[in-house]
């Protein structure tokens, strides 16, 4: 059975309010349903996506940033 967008949009907002209220970490709610609505929506080409992006987004040079203002941060506030 296919739903139409407004449904999926309904059931999307539906099974995150249950899962959200059943103790679930909203982390791992967002993950879980990005990739099941992912899967009912494009079928098993969205794990290639995944992987792709996942890759895209570690191999960019301008997060290097982050990890070092977090240390500088550290530093400065462990000498006071």
């Amino acid at each position: 059975m296919m739903f139409t967008n407004p449904e999926i949009g309904i059931i999307q907002l539906a099974s995150f309010i249950v899962i959200i209220l059943l103790g679930f970490p909203i982390t791992f709610t967002l993950v879980a349903m990005g990739v099941f609505f992912g899967y009912y929506a494009m079928g098993s080409r969205i794990f290639d996506l995944l992987v792709t992006n996942t890759y895209d987004v570690m191999s960019n040079d301008v997060l290097t940033a982050v990890p070092l203002f977090l240390f500088m941060g550290y530093v400065v506030e462990r000498s006071n």
